[in-house]
């Protein structure tokens, strides 16, 4: 009886010490939960522990990301600021450039216009002052002798006067007559004349006489029409032709040594005979009395002046 009474009372007491040993691991949940997963394979776990701790874990780096970003967006911000204002800047400083250079060119065209007016002014005067100062030769044409004959062509005898009518001496003075047998074919003696005086105007002869001014220059002149002109001036293919005197005198000033002029006449030449029609109209091998020989200014164009 001692011995079975003795027996229970310890098997409690081993009872009540196997509780106390078991009592704070069924507590631990998480022990309690590894357990049954290891004791029961394919079941999951909630370790809720260990998430409370990831949880707070991953708001941290939430936070710290988040503030990484304001901090990202607030250089970002800053830097878009600078380039607008380094933007702005750059405009500002081009339209300015850009009025700068409008300013030049407007400045530069008002130069310009003044410096033209300017010049202009200057040649009208000078101009003006060479109009007043430079020698101007007149030329007529006398004629001296008959109008004759040879197998060579005809001839024409004239003097040729020219007088100073300018403030000045007339400097090289080149007297160039012509004879012109009259052609619908060929040019008017007026072009020719012309053609006359511009190629004398290029000689650029230093040598020339000099006719003060008021003066008198007179020199005679035999001027041959060739024969074959003649022919080629035939009216009507018979031997009947009109002809015209050209006379061109160039010469130049004593104040301005570039400077070259030249004054030209066109003269017809024609026959008085009042028993014969036809004053401008000569036959060949007919000479004509020199009382009979006359020039008369042409009434188209008879001067030309430069």
């Amino acid at each position: 009886m001692l011995k079975s009474t003795a027996l229970m009372v310890l098997f409690v007491a081993l009872s009540l010490h196997a509780q106390d040993i078991r009592q704070p691991a069924s507590t631990d949940a998480a022990h309690v939960a590894e357990q049954r997963n290891g004791d029961q394979p394919g079941t999951r776990a909630r370790p809720l522990v260990v998430q409370v701790e990831q949880t707070q874990e991953s708001n941290q780096e939430a936070n710290a990301r988040k503030e990484k970003e304001r901090e990202d967006a607030s250089a970002k911000h800053r830097e878009f600021i600078l380039t607008v204002i380094v933007a702005l800047a750059a405009v500002v400083q081009a339209i300015a450039v850009f009025g700068q250079i409008v300013i030049y060119i407007r400045q530069t065209n008002i130069m310009e216009s003044n410096l033209k007016a300017a010049n202009s002014t200057l040649e009208s005067d000078e101009l003006q002052v060479e109009l007043a100062e430079r020698p101007w030769l007149s030329v007529k044409a006398h004629i001296s002798g008959p109008l004759t004959f040879t197998h060579d062509g005809a001839w024409v005898q004239v003097v040729l006067e020219m007088k100073n009518h300018g403030r000045t001496p007339a400097l090289g003075v080149s007297i160039d007559p012509a004879v012109h047998i009259l052609s619908v074919s060929k040019p008017h003696p007026f072009e020719a004349l012309k053609r006359q005086c511009e190629e004398s105007l290029a000689r650029e002869g230093t040598s020339g006489e000099i006719i003060f001014p008021g003066g008198i220059f007179a020199q005679n002149h035999s001027i041959q029409a060739a024969a074959r002109q003649i022919e080629e001036g035939y009216i009507g293919g018979n031997p009947i032709f009109s002809m015209a005197l050209t006379v061109c005198v160039s010469y130049r000033a004593t104040f301005k040594a570039a400077a070259r002029y030249y004054t030209g006449v066109n003269y017809d030449l024609w026959k008085h005979d009042p028993n014969v029609p036809g004053h401008y109209v000569f036959t060949v091998g007919e000479e004509v009395p020199q009382e009979n020989f006359r020039t008369a200014l042409s009434i188209l164009i008879g001067t030309v002046v430069k």
